[in-house]
């Protein structure tokens, strides 16, 4: 079994195909350069609400023949793995060339059936709360009820970035993570979650792009994981290849500190190819 104390790659990396500043080869390169044994491609699936940020069709083929040629390419020197980052919104099958999937919530749906984008800026999130009238606990509420759904509606074999609503609280837009209905809210969807034994991520993306000073989940729901021995992945949710081993030694440092249950993806993912 691979040595979970040391980081071997990274699942979740975003390409010039997404919304990603560097080409395949480009993350390939710095990953053999970091000496890692595998590096995973995590393509944003299409979101017809929100286009911009992801694949379209023709051009997710076009990432998975790239993926497959340097896969073949490289294979003297990593291991190259297409994967794709699947969104709960679409409640759709993964698709079929994918080997791995990450499962996560970008948006939240609002009672009036808008999709509420959590993650793209801290004015976005603002708005985001007084649609659904002012509350950021009911922000949160819906929003982690959808997490809860992440098995069903999008056949994950990672969960990603937890608690990413939290994304811009560092930065003036303040949900109350210490709030009992806060804190109900993400118990309900983790004890919801650690029954199928699917790993979640510590994603440290966030850090890299300047919104965080801790990666994802928080400290207390790493915690509630290490309690219930659920395995857990470092990922650095990867933009480009700088941000390849963002906050890495810091993330093995506290999952080692909090006692997390980490593993290496070579160790469970059985569909690995």
């Amino acid at each position: 079994m691979a040595d979970p104390y040391r980081i071997r790659g990274n699942l979740h990396t975003h390409t010039t195909f997404c919304d990603g500043k560097n080409t395949p080869r480009e993350m390939i390169e710095r990953a053999v350069a970091l000496g890692w044994a595998y590096i995973g491609f995590s393509g944003h699936i299409l979101t017809p609400n929100d286009p911009g940020y992801c694949m379209s069709p023709a051009a997710m083929e076009a990432y998975f023949d790239t993926l497959d040629a340097l896969r073949v390419e490289y294979a003297d020197r990593i291991r190259v793995v297409a994967g794709i980052e699947h969104d709960d919104s679409l409640g759709t099958p993964p698709p079929p060339r994918a080997a791995y999937v990450i499962g996560s919530v970008h948006y939240v749906r609002a009672e009036d059936g808008a999709l509420l984008s959590v993650d793209h800026s801290p004015a976005t999130t603002e708005r985001n709360i007084a649609h659904m009238g002012g509350d950021p606990l009911t922000y949160a509420e819906a929003y982690f009820s959808q997490v809860a759904l992440l098995p069903q509606r999008t056949q994950p074999h990672i969960f990603g970035h937890f608690d990413l609503l939290t994304k811009f609280n560092e930065r003036g837009v303040v949900i109350d993570e210490e709030h009992p209905r806060y804190r109900r809210a993400w118990l309900d969807a983790m004890d919801a979650l650690i029954p199928t034994g699917i790993p979640f991520e510590i994603n440290t993306g966030a850090i890299s792009r300047g919104w965080r000073t801790t990666p994802y989940p928080s400290v207390p729901q790493l915690r509630h994981l290490a309690a219930h021995h659920v395995p857990v992945i470092i990922n650095t949710d990867a933009h480009s290849a700088a941000g390849l081993d963002c906050y890495v030694n810091e993330a093995l440092a506290l999952a080692h500190t909090l006692g997390v249950h980490l593993v290496q993806p070579e160790d469970f993912l059985a569909c690995f190819r």
